[in-house]
């Protein structure tokens, strides 16, 4: 395992808030490409995989359909929203996974490793998705992008030294973006931030989806903008909470243009 600091990762909020295999082929580098110097080939393999991880007592939230639908059209969303912002260049993406998982939310924040991240990691890891507790050895051609129910207001991204990255949010994220309010919200902690801040401050959409593209960019190893930096209100990886009225800076279009997972143009 890597030491924290070793890689590009930044938390907003953390609130201590079926089983199944999945086989996500992981393409192999173009070798003819990269003896040439270009280390993306050409760029198809390069792809971002959402999932939706659902602990068993939180099964409920998709009864109805309505949460996956949700994250379907959020996914497309914020591929456009790039796209828009990036001279029509965005990323790719895989289907919307729902992964059923093993053990209630209790276990994820509680034991056996007291990490939420780290248990989401591993439990993904063994049933075959493209990820790895070990920053080394995760997948250089995925960003994987969880919506982690039991999460509360979970808001991280990561980009590893090998290229690839992930992100993730939790429930109270994802419900404020789609509800436009906290009465779904059900960790305690959570919710009342979620009343007390963003939703009092007219911008709880930006709150949710604005999370979810934000934390998406630190996988795509976007940072911050300096502090003081005439960025921060410009660029969704500032106050992403006005999204979608922010965008992306000139700084932040300069390390797209060098991601691999930037190499397609949006088709409409």
């Amino acid at each position: 395992m890597r030491p924290a600091g070793a890689a590009t990762l930044a938390v907003l909020l953390i609130f201590s808030t079926a089983r199944g295999t999945c086989r996500d082929a992981i393409a192999v580098a173009d070798s003819q490409a990269i003896a040439g110097g270009d280390r993306c080939g050409s760029g198809e393999g390069y792809l971002v995989r959402p999932l939706i991880f659902v602990p068993t007592d939180y099964q409920d939230y998709l009864a109805d359909g309505r949460v996956a639908a949700f994250v379907k059209v959020a996914v497309e969303v914020i591929r456009s929203f790039y796209a828009t912002n990036n001279a029509g260049r965005t990323f790719r993406l895989l289907p919307v996974d729902v992964v059923s998982a093993r053990h209630d939310r209790a276990y994820y924040w509680r034991g056996p490793n007291p990490n939420f991240e780290y248990q989401v990691l591993w439990e993904l890891q063994e049933r075959g998705y493209p990820v790895h507790v070990d920053w080394d050895r995760f997948p250089s051609d995925r960003v994987v992008l969880v919506f982690a129910m039991g999460g509360g207001g979970w808001a991280g991204g990561r980009h590893y030294p090998v290229g690839g990255g992930f992100a993730m949010v939790g429930d109270a994220v994802l419900l404020a973006g789609m509800d436009l309010n906290c009465d779904r919200v059900r960790e305690e902690a959570a919710r009342k931030v979620c009343r007390e801040s963003w939703l009092p401050s007219g911008h709880i959409y930006g709150f949710g989806v604005g999370a979810m593209a934000h934390e998406l960019g630190h996988a795509f190893n976007l940072p911050h903008p300096p502090p003081g930096s005439p960025d921060w209100p410009r660029t969704v990886m500032g106050e992403h909470w006005n999204y979608p009225k922010t965008g992306l800076s000139d700084s932040d279009r300069s390390i797209l243009a060098t991601s691999c997972f930037f190499r397609e143009r949006e088709r409409r």
